[in-house]
């Protein structure tokens, strides 16, 4: 029973990692020169005003620790330079069920990793994607592959692929969506993470656009 729920535990823990650590991560980008990989991250234009807690700043080589997971599995691939993050309180309105109209919001990251070439990325990309095929998943969790629009990440100089990961942490229903991409020597990654309504998915669709695009 415990491994069964060894990989919820795992992504449970990483969500935890990076909401905490956005404090301590801003403290130490504030003593950072400015990382070139900055303009390739969502930017603050890029989402909404009312938009909560938004933070951008140089990836640390501490700032993912605990059991792998998509975040930090690109951080140990061979000929990894350096990254930049930034995440942000995206706020929505909801439509399903009892909480139709009620605000909500979904919680935003973004990060880009560098490496010394673009094969070295694709093999970042390539260690995600087995993550999500080789995990004991309990029966709270389910994962299924995304459409996106490829069109626009091929005019863009980009492939890649979407993963939706729903899970039931205390009686409440979530989802995760995830869009990995790589252009050149980078590897893009983008996170929306929220309650299991419309609304959520179209902020990832409209954030999987602009992710590519930059």
């Amino acid at each position: 029973m415990k491994k069964r729920f060894l990989w919820l535990a795992t992504v449970f823990l990483a969500l935890s990692i990076i909401i905490a650590g956005s404090v301590v991560a801003l403290a130490k980008s504030q003593r950072q020169p400015e990382n070139p990989l900055a303009g390739q991250v969502l930017q603050k234009g890029d989402l909404p005003q009312d938009s909560e807690g938004y933070y951008a700043g140089q990836l640390m080589d501490d700032r993912f620790p605990g059991p792998l997971c998509p975040v930090n599995i690109p951080v140990q691939v061979e000929g990894f330079l350096g990254g930049y993050e930034m995440n942000a309180w995206y706020p929505v309105t909801l439509r399903d069920g009892n909480l139709q109209g009620k605000q909500g919001g979904a919680f935003v990251l973004n990060v880009v990793y560098q490496y010394q070439d673009k094969v070295q990325a694709a093999e970042a990309l390539e260690r995600q994607l087995e993550w999500f095929h080789k995990q004991d998943i309990a029966m709270e969790a389910e994962v299924h592959q995304l459409d996106y629009d490829e069109s626009l990440a091929t005019a863009n100089g980009m492939r890649g692929s979407a993963m939706q990961l729903t899970y039931t942490q205390e009686n409440q229903t979530w989802v995760t969506y995830w869009f990995f991409g790589i252009k050149g020597d980078t590897l893009r990654l983008l996170m929306i993470d929220g309650l299991p309504d419309p609304a959520t998915r179209e902020v990832f669709n409209a954030l999987t656009a602009k992710v590519i695009q930059r």
